[in-house]
């Protein structure tokens, strides 16, 4: 169901997606550019095809992470499961491959639309407590990478979610449990804006309102949209902007 405004003053908290939400991007385009950039880190850094092999394992294994360690410390025991004999540490891995050289490979595919700053901003401004919710399988390294593309910075945020705070990921209704167990809210108290209908329709499960943004709308569980909230960016910045009116 397609919405033209959504009246946000009932809620205490705003939790945002990041990816092709605040930092828009084409999905599809990402993922080439991602997985090309893995294969090409690893023969940089003179690791041929295992790098992306061990990634993608140790990705995996934190994706199915249960609640018994942080994500990532999942991470690294299964990247060293793939290579025992790594000297350098893969979280320092990670992050030099965040840093510049991602950075650089996907630069052209993330778009600038440079109003999410000032609207988060805004949000704070007038009272909602503003957090990154996007999926905590990244370091901090990643997600800076990401938000700098789109013009905007964790500070710019009251909490970033990441691989070192939690101990689930999406879909899992258990990690947007953990948010709100962090800020002592009341899942009533909180919206979800998304545009993934297989990671973010976690939160539903969690008790949140979810409203995806239907610009960059990617549709992995094959879902009937019509049964979902959703919203274009221009139209929930216009109802972002009607707080200082109606606060």
């Amino acid at each position: 169901m397609e919405l033209k405004n959504i009246d946000l003053r009932p809620y205490k908290a705003v939790l945002f997606d990041l990816d092709a939400t605040l930092a828009p991007y084409v999905q599809k385009e990402m993922s080439e550019v991602f997985f090309s950039a893995i294969e090409e880190f690893g023969e940089y850094k003179g690791m041929g095809a295992s790098f992306g092999e061990a990634f993608n394992y140790a990705f995996k294994k934190m994706k199915q992470n249960d609640g018994v360690t942080l994500n990532r410390d999942v991470f690294v025991s299964a990247f060293y499961e793939k290579l025992p004999d790594l000297e350098m540490d893969p979280e320092a891995l990670m992050d030099e491959f965040y840093g510049d050289y991602f950075k650089e490979r996907v630069r052209h595919v993330v778009r600038y639309r440079g109003s999410e700053k000032a609207m988060l901003h805004h949000l704070r401004e007038n009272g909602k407590t503003v957090i990154c919710a996007t999926n905590p399988v990244f370091p901090v390294s990643a997600t800076v990478t990401r938000m700098s593309l789109s013009g905007f910075m964790p500070e710019d945020f009251d909490f970033v979610t990441h691989h070192f705070d939690h101990t689930y990921c999406k879909r899992r209704s258990e990690y947007f449990e953990e948010i709100l167990q962090r800020f002592s809210l009341n899942a009533d108290e909180a919206i979800m804006i998304g545009n993934d209908t297989l990671d973010d329709l976690g939160a539903p499960a969690a008790g949140i309102r979810t409203v995806l943004i239907s610009d960059y709308l990617t549709n992995r569980g094959d879902i009937d949209v019509e049964t979902v909230e959703t919203i274009t960016y221009e139209n929930f910045l216009s109802s972002v902007y009607q707080l200082v009116d109606n606060k």
